[in-house]
């Protein structure tokens, strides 16, 4: 796991399994911009596809519970794409990652994930937190 304390606030960013970052914001509005080697990328209302075709592939899906203000992907250079989000989170909110190989993606909405925000909950002994490690 990866912390950053900014002027916003904890960033984190840690996998949640072998194909799945998580990246958990602070309340506040927050951009995110990254570059990636792909062919194909579209971005829809949750997020965006990304998917590099050929010998080697790979399937990139994100998506978010933060209220998505601006979600552009565009070309960079020759076979990049820049992807730029701006978020809205009042209460703190997650950007999942999936990088596959496989055709589909992993069902792990943001929502799913614990999180750093939730209180911890009946049942839950022994769970640690994706973003944070801690028991919850």
């Amino acid at each position: 796991m990866i912390e950053a304390n900014t002027s916003l606030g904890k960033i984190s960013l840690a996998f949640i399994d072998e194909e799945t970052l998580l990246l958990s914001l602070p309340p506040c509005t927050i951009g995110i911009t990254f570059q990636i080697r792909v062919d194909k990328a579209q971005a829809d209302r949750r997020g965006g596809i990304l998917r590099l075709t050929g010998k080697i592939r790979r399937n990139i899906a994100y998506t978010t519970d933060g209220q998505i203000v601006r979600n552009n992907v565009e070309p960079y250079g020759e076979e990049v794409q820049l992807v730029n989000i701006l978020l809205e989170s009042p209460g703190g909110c997650c950007m999942v990652m999936n990088i596959t190989p496989k055709l589909g993606f992993r069902s792990i909405s943001p929502m799913q994930t614990p999180s750093c925000r939730q209180p911890p909950s009946a049942g839950t002994s022994g769970s640690r937190c994706a973003c944070c490690g801690r028991a919850i």
